[in-house]
């Protein structure tokens, strides 16, 4: 790749690839650092997006195809969409860039925006969370010793309102993990360097909290009490451990000549 200064001549500008603008090579670090948090954020957002699509299309079409009626009615299902479109665009793809990122190897042309980590991330957290999914929409009102839903006559109950409640803090605690996407250990890592992450994700659990307490009707929600509330945050954590588990599968790591990175669950660089 040829750089040229602007303030070179007009025969070198025009054989570069690359001009630099500010006449400074250190932009050049700076523009590699950017590049690659653009793919990263990318990555991110695709793992969470193909995760909750996933499981919110199947949850829905499963249950309607089984019980003549999706858990997830039409209102939750636009707040889902909100969720996983606008709400994690922001918050994933706004991280900084740090200089781990000039650790990595450059990416081939050719190279899948989706690793097969990602692949093994975006299938594990999905079957674990479908299989929550289904489990609570046949016996969640044996495990939270409600009424179920088919004795309400089609009207707002309490087992589905756990059921859309809990699928949103399988989101949410999903999207801490989508931050990561190499196979770091903490993924909490830097969280709070990331302020707009952290104002979105705090707006999230707040808006959900007033649409399970106050929606009601047109939010076909019910009011849960306090245990049922930890309960709803305690399965959603689970999937912070799906993720640790994943991680200690054969191949759950890349390798340092797959992906070298410089700390945190990787190898660093030989000098």
């Amino acid at each position: 790749v040829g750089f040229a200064l602007n303030d070179g001549t007009s025969i070198a500008k025009d054989a570069s690839d690359i001009l630099l603008m500010d006449n400074n090579f250190a932009s050049i670090v700076q523009a590699v650092k950017w590049g690659r948090n653009v793919y990263a954020g990318v990555a991110r957002f695709l793992q969470f997006q193909l995760t909750i699509n996933a499981v919110a299309i199947a949850t829905a079409v499963g249950g309607a195809l089984a019980l003549q009626e999706s858990p997830l009615t039409a209102v939750q299902m636009l707040w889902v969409n909100l969720i996983m479109d606008s709400l994690a665009s922001l918050s994933l793809a706004t991280d900084s860039p740090t200089d781990e990122l000039l650790d990595l190897k450059p990416y081939r042309g050719d190279e899948p925006l989706i690793s097969p980590l990602l692949w093994r991330n975006i299938i594990g957290q999905g079957v674990f969370q479908l299989s929550i999914m289904y489990s609570l929409v046949q016996y969640g009102d044996v495990i939270f010793n409600v009424p179920n839903h088919s004795v309400t006559g089609g009207d707002p109950s309490v087992h589905y309102t756990l059921v859309f409640n809990i699928f949103v803090m399988l989101q949410l605690f999903n999207q801490v993990n989508a931050r990561k996407i190499y196979g770091e250990e903490d993924v909490m890592q830097g969280v709070l360097s990331n302020k707009l992450f952290v104002y979105i994700l705090t707006a999230e659990l707040a808006l959900q909290a007033l649409i399970v307490q106050f929606g009601g009707d047109a939010f076909g929600t019910r009011p849960l009490n306090l245990a049922q509330w930890a309960a709803c945050i305690g399965f959603g954590a689970l999937g912070l451990f799906v993720r640790k588990a994943l991680l200690m599968l054969p191949g759950g790591r890349p390798t340092k000549d797959e992906l070298p990175a410089v700390e945190n669950g990787f190898e660093k660089k030989d000098n």
